[in-house]
């Protein structure tokens, strides 16, 4: 929630911006730095951060001075200040400038505001629509406009290597229906790949393009790489990125409400015409298919790995890839130097030609998504199912798959609405969240960006709206609500998505505990990390525990990378500020977070210290994947030591997935909800029992920031969760069996959750591998007594092996 004297600052700078005070300075007349259109800013990078991971050096510092220059001073000269910890009510109005500004709900303007003789390229990353697209609506049907989607397997490689989500399939997909759109508006996409450092520079340069209009991006590779285009572009040529809220306020507190984040901002309607230009001549590559973007991701996230990670590596994406008879070209390697190699071989094939820009790989989709000449939407009854490979849902992902959607339950439109949508929603319901349907059909396309926050909300708001005219009481209120429970969850979901949106906006890249903030979006989940250290170090990865998040290695981060380490601290999904999704929540979830978090962010084998339920998660991750750990530290560990076990014949998913839980669904959540306000409740006092031997640091900070997370939407799903985790496995079969290396225990005695000297010894007696140290602490001794934790956290350390010798001209870790 915004300040009083923040709105009036707020105020009183739209109104001097209205007037075109002399403060609002352009390099070109008829195409003002500041772009206002609707509800959203187009603004330019350095008015977001003065540091750039990204883009450094002197024409990397040319390029941002030129750039504020350019912009509206009272916007570029507002320093953003350190981030606040301990804050816990509203963010600070100075540094959401661009997210609290001009976002009343008015129509597009008929006529663009950009030079009508001079291009400007729309730059589509992680919005591949029409609809409510403040960069289209700012051309217009007068400006003349390049339409351009780089793939850059880099940043794709996580979204489109999620086999169990068809990410490369539905990035595809999206792809195809874009294409569509916009040609029936009379623009050509100009889909190429490469890096985007390179390529999007390179075709505003031959495209004479003056502004390049993108989607301001959240997670922190991706934004190091748009502030590095930024860097790299012609002198003369401005990139300039957009939001598009579903509020015109935030509180980083859900429990405030809806209404505290400001007023709902409407969808921009889609330009009915635009006025492209020619793509430039590129050579043509292979087309991009999904099967090609897997290939090429498999190969970028190879050569940027440890070399000790090179053969598991391959192992994965031998699995991943296969020999499907759609590959198209020949396999290619997949260890790193012959990755590195293939790369650079296909670079120069692309690139050979008499004077041809350096401009990637242009490249051809396939056939857009239609078949047998109707476009692919909900299957009627009796079709088959979508062809293998194919999302069932990506024939939702429009205005009219939501409405369908929103449909469900309506009296007379559950026809309309089709069995192949009705298969979707029961198959996704889940009891743990029943109402999680609409996030496990939809959040990939509100991630990709084919469907907009804003027109969900708004179309939501209209079936509930319309539904509440009847007026009806008691039973018939009763059955309308029932009837209107899909335009609930979706208008839920979508508010809960922007939320965390809005809340990582603000503190992306900020410095805190030492170390800083970043963003990770896993499975379409947005997370946070904490990182610090030199990225090519050795690297430490810390998980926290249940109920706890990534800040609560305050005390640890940074006296680690002063020792010499990378370290990293991410918050688990469903923790801290993350967001909350429907998932099944549980070990196996949170191990396969981890796994991917260290090949595509830590980039190298890591010493993963876990604490409580992070300890268990930590030896399910060193377990699973041994190769990806160089040493395991548990600290006060959940999990049960049972000597002498056997592990099954079945599998382990076989196993765990045939239990149930001893209560109904209807039972276990009103014993959750009871349990749930119960523990919000008593926070402070529960914590104290946990610091028994530092009580003064279970502080106000700690007890505000648990207690805020309770209140995300979401949060009390994640609660009831823990009564359908699988059976888990014995830590002593983790930790000696199936990891084998390295094992530290370091156990606070003090802790009142359990006999922890038992505990310890005995899994000391039951693993050789393992070597215990005590704390006079609870069940937090990180963060309880963090200079004894270090101490011996660092002196174990120090007798490890040493992991291996980066590669040298290694990327640096994204961070």
């Amino acid at each position: 929630m915004v300040p009083v004297e923040s709105r009036l600052h707020l105020n009183l700078l739209s109104r001097t911006i209205q007037r075109g005070a002399p403060g609002c300075r352009s390099s070109f007349s008829m195409a003002p730095a500041c772009l206002w259109h609707g509800s959203s800013l187009l603004r330019t990078p350095c008015e977001r951060s003065a540091r750039s991971p990204g883009a450094s050096g002197p024409k990397a510092a040319s390029n941002v001075t030129r750039l504020a220059r350019s912009s509206c001073t009272s916007v570029a000269s507002s320093s953003r200040p350190p981030y606040d910890s301990g804050r816990t009510g509203s963010t600070p109005f100075t540094s959401r400038l661009h997210a609290t500004i001009a976002r009343s709900s008015v129509a597009a303007r008929p006529h663009s505001t950009l030079n009508a003789q001079q291009p400007a390229m729309v730059w589509f990353k992680h919005d591949l629509r029409v609809d409510d697209h403040p960069g289209l609506c700012e051309c217009g049907e007068t400006a003349p406009m390049l339409a351009v989607f780089c793939y850059d397997p880099e940043v794709y490689a996580h979204t489109v290597l999620d086999g169990a989500a068809h990410g490369a399939q539905a990035l595809a997909t999206a792809l195809q229906r874009l294409t569509r759109d916009l040609a029936d508006r009379g623009v050509q996409l100009l889909v190429t790949s490469g890096s985007w450092q390179e390529v999007i520079p390179d075709l505003a340069a031959a495209a004479d393009v003056r502004r390049v209009l993108a989607e301001d991006e959240v997670e922190s590779g991706a934004r190091a790489r748009v502030q590095a285009v930024a860097a790299r572009l012609p002198a003369g040529t401005q990139l300039h990125t957009w939001t598009a809220p579903l509020r015109a306020g935030y509180s980083d507190t859900h429990a405030d409400g809806a209404d505290s984040q400001g007023a709902a901002a409407a969808p921009l309607d889609p330009p009915a015409q635009l006025l492209g230009v020619q793509p430039p001549a590129v050579q043509t590559a292979v087309p991009l298919s999904a099967k090609e973007m897997e290939r090429l991701a498999v190969l970028a996230v190879g050569a940027q790995l440890h070399p000790s990670l090179q053969s598991w590596w391959k192992e994965r994406a031998s699995v991943t890839l296969g020999q499907d008879e759609g590959a198209s070209g020949p396999a290619l390697p997949l260890d790193s130097q012959g990755a590195l190699d293939a790369l650079d071989a296909r670079r120069s094939d692309l690139e050979e030609g008499a004077g041809a820009p350096h401009l990637g790989a242009a490249t051809s989709l396939p056939a857009p998504g239609r078949a047998n000449g109707a476009d692919t939407g909900i299957a009627p009854r009796g079709a088959s199912p979508a062809a293998p490979g194919t999302p069932r849902d990506a024939g939702l992902w429009t205005q009219d798959g939501v409405a369908a959607y929103l449909r469900l339950g309506l009296q007379g439109d559950a026809e309309e609405s089709g069995a192949e949508l009705a298969s979707l929603v029961e198959q996704h319901s889940r009891p743990a969240h029943p109402s999680g349907c609409f996030p496990a059909i939809f959040s990939r396309a509100l991630t990709l960006g084919a469907l907009s926050r804003r027109r969900v909300a708004a179309q939501a708001r209209a079936v509930l709206a319309d539904r509440a005219a009847a007026g009806r009481q008691g039973l018939w209120r009763l059955r309308r609500q029932n009837r209107t429970a899909k335009a609930h969850v979706a208008l839920a979901a979508v508010e809960a998505s922007d939320f965390h949106l809005e809340m990582a906006r603000a503190r992306e890249d900020r410095e805190v505990h030492g170390a800083r903030l970043g963003h990770w979006r896993w499975r379409g989940t947005l997370t946070d990390y904490l990182v610090a250290g030199d990225p090519s170090a050795p690297a430490i990865l810390l998980v926290h525990g249940f109920g706890a998040f990534g800040e609560h290695w305050r005390g640890n981060v940074a006296a680690l990378a002063r020792a010499g380490y990378a370290v990293y601290a991410p918050t688990l999904p469903g923790y801290g500020r993350s967001e909350k999704q429907a998932l099944p929540y549980g070990q196996d979830l949170w191990t396969s977070f981890l796994c991917e978090f260290v090949v595509h962010v830590v980039r190298q084998p890591v010493t993963v210290v876990g604490n409580s339920i992070g300890g268990f998660v930590a030896a399910s991750l060193a377990g699973d994947h041994p190769s990806l750990v160089h040493g395991l530290v548990l600290v006060n560990s959940a999990g049960k030591v049972e000597p002498g076990y056997v592990a099954p014949e079945k599998t382990y998913s076989d196993v765990a997935q045939s239990g149930s839980p001893l209560l109904s669904p209807t039972l276990i959540n009103l014993v959750s909800s009871g349990l749930f306000g119960l523990l919000k409740g008593n926070v402070k006092r529960q914590l104290k029992q946990l610091y028994p031997s530092a009580p003064e640091r279970a502080d106000a900070w700690l007890a505000a920031e648990i207690v805020r997370a309770a209140t995300d939407p979401g949060s009390k799903g994640v609660f009831t969760s823990v009564f359908y985790l699988q059976k888990p496995r014995p830590l002593n079969h983790l930790v000696a069996e199936m990891y084998g290396g390295p094992v530290l225990v370091l156990q606070g005695v003090r802790d009142t959750l359990s006999d922890t000297r038992k505990r310890a010894r005995a899994l000391a007696a039951a693993c050789s591998n393992v070597q215990v140290v005590m704390l006079e602490a609870g069940h937090c001794p990180h963060d309880e007594v963090p200079e004894e934790f270090n101490a011996r956290l660092l002196e174990w350390m120090e007798g490890l092996e040493p992991a291996g010798t980066a590669r040298a001209g290694a990327l640096p870790a994204i961070i």
